[in-house]
């Protein structure tokens, strides 16, 4: 439960609370379970305060200072985070459904099961934040900056990524499931055995990328940049490679059964051109055969 007197400080008005944050600086704030849902507070000092299992849903912290602070189930659903000083918070399973989160700093924040639908993280600092299996289905990120975050088992069904850096994250195992990644830097990044289907790669950075295994069948990967990516193993069936760049690609034991693409790719990916054009003429005796 709260500090009744942390609580009643804070009811008496941001003024007053940040005011006695600044005169005991080594008093950690107790506002476990605390009901501050529909508040107005912005500019709010909480850096280092226990919010755990919280209610701030629908409340105005635009502004806020939360860094390093525990947010442990809390429920923040629909709440106003814009620019807000989020690095280092510990999110651990708290709800954060449709929050607006934009331009706000959650460098090295821990988002471990947490749940982020349609939460709006456009141009949102995410620099080697943690989202172990977090619900981040239709989420908004663009332009948001995710350099060596990891996402291990997310779920990013559906959401926009377009523009946004996810230089060296670790995306294994993620459901991008049509997802929209125009434009993305994924230099680099781990996508293996990532659920790929139907996704929008346009005109992505994936150099040097780890595709192995991944399900990229009828993704768009238009002129997307897979020099020296490792796709070994990964199911290319349906997915469109038109002006794509390949060179030195890995390609080893693909799943694709259009031979007019195989010819694409024998041209495009001179390291496993001898691979492919044997796979080629495996698919060509299996149609000779059935006709």
């Amino acid at each position: 439960m709260a500090n009744a007197e942390h609580l009643d400080l804070l009811r008496q008005g941001v003024a007053v609370w940040n005011e006695w944050r600044n005169n005991t600086p080594g008093v950690r704030p107790d506002l476990r379970e605390a009901n501050l849902s529909q508040m107005s507070l912005r500019h709010v000092n909480f850096e280092n305060a226990d919010l755990s299992q919280a209610s701030l849903r629908e409340s105005n912290l635009n502004g806020a200072n939360l860094r390093r602070s525990i947010l442990y189930r809390a429920d923040l659903c629909m709440a106003d985070l814009q620019r807000s000083e989020m690095a280092e918070a510990d999110l651990y399973n708290a709800s954060l459904y449709t929050a607006n989160l934009v331009e706000a700093n959650l460098r090295e924040a821990i988002f471990y099961e947490a749940d982020l639908r349609e939460a709006i993280l456009y141009k949102a600092d995410l620099r080697e934040a943690i989202f172990y299996e977090a619900d981040l289905r239709e989420v908004t990120l663009e332009g948001a900056k995710l350099i060596g975050a990891t996402l291990y088992k997310a779920d990013l069904a559906r959401a926009n990524l377009n523009q946004t850096n996810l230089c060296m994250v670790s995306l294994v195992g993620t459901n991008l499931r049509q997802a929209k990644l125009r434009r993305a830097n994924l230099m680099g990044a781990n996508l293996y055995k990532a659920i790929l289907y139907q996704a929008d790669l346009g005109q992505a950075d994936l150099r040097e990328a780890t595709l192995s295994l991944a399900d990229l069948r009828e993704a768009n990967l238009k002129g997307a940049f897979l020099c020296m990516a490792n796709l070994s193993g990964a199911n290319l069936s349906g997915a469109d490679f038109a002006g794509t760049d390949l060179f030195m690609a890995n390609l080893w034991k693909i799943q694709l059964e259009d031979t007019a693409v195989l010819d694409y790719l024998i041209q495009s990916a001179e390291v496993t051109a001898n691979h492919l054009k044997q796979k080629k003429r495996v698919l060509l005796s299996r149609t000779r055969e059935i006709g």
